[in-house]
């Protein structure tokens, strides 16, 4: 992947910034030619992402916002998420134990979980005051459509 970041946004951590992010990498994805199963899930794992820095990172303070950034390679679409909440390395927790049936699936708790399978790669760093989350998705090129 090149050092430049295609699409860049600072996001207010509230529910607004989690619409308007999903406006925007949304368009950002298509623009950028990339395929609906890949989007789906880059999508729906930014989403994810989002609503946790919104509710554990953010806790409550005005003003706070994050940062999500996406760029183009080769063979998919690399995603960096920053905050400045507490440190949080989501690649240390421990996965859930498995449910015996639906009644014993708790609410909450499953979204990293979730992000992890989506991804094709997922590393965590701290820098400084920040958390920093990459995640990597493969993506399939957009078939051109039949010439006319």
């Amino acid at each position: 992947m090149s050092a430049e970041w295609g699409g860049r946004w600072c996001v207010p951590a509230d529910h607004s910034g989690l619409a308007a992010l999903q406006a925007q990498a949304s368009a950002w994805l298509a623009q950028a030619g990339v395929d609906a199963h890949a989007t789906h899930r880059i999508l729906l794992a930014l989403d994810e992402l989002a609503a946790n820095i919104v509710e554990h990172a953010a806790q409550g303070r005005d003003g706070h916002a994050f940062e999500v950034c996406l760029q183009q390679g080769n063979d998919g679409i690399e995603v960096l998420v920053s905050d400045n909440g507490p440190t949080f390395d989501p690649t240390a927790q421990a996965a859930p134990a498995p449910a015996r049936s639906l009644d014993e699936i708790p609410v909450g708790g499953l979204g990293l979980v979730l992000v992890q399978r989506l991804a094709d790669g997922f590393e965590y760093q701290r820098v400084g005051r920040s958390n920093r989350l990459r995640l990597r998705f493969r993506t399939q090129p957009v078939a051109a459509p039949p010439a006319a």
